[in-house]
């Protein structure tokens, strides 16, 4: 059952389908990451770095169709100690481009950022997901996985704390808008302003003809 479950999950993974979250009460806590969720009747609650820990099929496909955002996966094992290096760069990076510590939590600070919120974190531990992280072909640890809900995988690397540069400009790549997006961005909003600009010229030669015709024609209304 597992097994299928999981080649289910890969297939979809893969091929980027589009999917929508069920709204299932769910109740997870990260050892590693410090965070508690609990999302029951609609309310979430979060607390530390916002890092999901994933220990089956449905958790990799809830966190991945959670919405469009870039799903970021790290594969760990508890007996690596490269691994135990790499997750506080890890959280760290979690804390920038993720989601929000909750505020007001005692002994926890929040960190402004213009990267906040848009990405999303998650781990997995291999020994636990073992068959899972063979068939996403994560067998070596640590090791990132990008989803995204309608581009499926994005990437897939194995992920070092030397290499930490990789996610990073993995983030950079996925997370961001594209220069393309941005210079069309900029390109409309140039046309749009010349539009204005040339509209407002169009109303001063209208508003100059009309006061040349009030200045033409206004002697000859007063001989009348």
């Amino acid at each position: 059952m597992f097994l299928t479950a999981a080649l289910f999950l890969v297939t979809w993974l893969d091929r980027g389908q589009s999917f929508t979250r069920p709204t299932i009460p769910l109740h997870r806590q990260s050892s590693l990451s410090g965070l508690s969720y609990s999302i029951a009747g609609g309310g979430v609650h979060r607390a530390g770095p916002a890092v999901f820990d994933i220990n089956s099929p449905d958790d990799l496909k809830d966190f991945v169709g959670a919405d469009d955002k870039p799903a970021v996966i790290k594969v760990y094992a508890d007996w690596c100690k490269t691994c135990k290096q790499f997750d506080l760069r890890y959280r760290k990076l979690a804390s920038i481009w993720g989601e929000k510590r909750q505020r007001g939590s005692p002994g926890l600070e929040d960190e402004a950022c213009e990267f906040s919120n848009l990405v999303r974190f998650a781990q997995m531990e291999y020994g636990a997901n073992e068959e899972m992280c063979e068939l996403l072909d994560a067998t070596r640890v640590p090791y990132i996985l990008i989803y995204k809900r309608e581009g499926g995988k994005m990437a897939g690397f194995t992920c070092p704390p030397s290499k930490v540069h990789l996610l990073v400009d993995a983030l950079h790549e996925h997370a961001l808008p594209s220069p393309a997006i941005i210079d069309d961005q900029e390109e409309e909003a140039v046309e749009v302003e010349n539009k204005c600009i040339e509209s407002e010229m169009d109303m001063d030669r209208i508003l100059a003809a009309g006061m040349n015709f009030i200045q033409d024609y206004m002697p000859q209304i007063s001989k009348r």
